[in-house]
């Protein structure tokens, strides 16, 4: 089974410039015999190149998510592209650190996998949520990711150059 979904996800968190209440996120997840951590590291290796090209670092850190194990936090190393700012007003800077977490991802408990009706000795799962946000604001190098929300035309203006 592979299924991959994008859509809003909510929790409960003060919003600043880098944390929103309400965000949108692409997720992925594939249940199938043989699967392991490797496939999962492969894979989002491998989106993110994509995205951000070969020179941008990407690091894995141990998490906890409560349907996945083991859980990994994925973090992209910032931009070293000029950070954009549509309004001078705005506080905070997207990616003050060296990091910025853009993922969370694990393989799919044994208990999950049981809930929905699959032996866990028989198949295994991994699973991703991507937040496309940040992923948008590392692209274009945006400090403030309510930017992103605010339907204002200076954003793409920033954009296109």
């Amino acid at each position: 089974m592979k299924v991959a979904s994008f859509g809003k996800a909510y929790r409960n968190e003060s919003e600043d410039a880098t944390h929103q209440a309400m965000f949108h996120q692409f997720e992925l997840m594939w249940v199938e015999k043989g699967l392991m951590l490797s496939h999962l590291v492969g894979l989002i290796e491998h989106l993110m190149r994509e995205l951000y090209g070969p020179k941008r670092k990407i690091k894995f850190v141990p998490k906890f998510y409560p349907y996945t194990e083991p859980s990994i936090g994925v973090l992209l190393s910032n931009s070293t592209a000029p950070r954009k700012k549509i309004d001078a007003s705005q506080e905070g800077d997207l990616g003050d650190d060296e990091w910025t977490t853009v993922a969370g991802a694990g393989m799919i408990h044994e208990n999950v996998l049981r809930e929905f009706g699959y032996d866990p000795n028989q198949v295994s799962g991994l699973a991703f949520g991507l937040g496309t946000s940040r992923l948008a604001a590392q692209l274009y190098g945006f400090s403030d990711l309510r930017s992103l929300y605010e339907n204002d035309l200076r954003l793409l203006t920033a954009i296109q150059g």
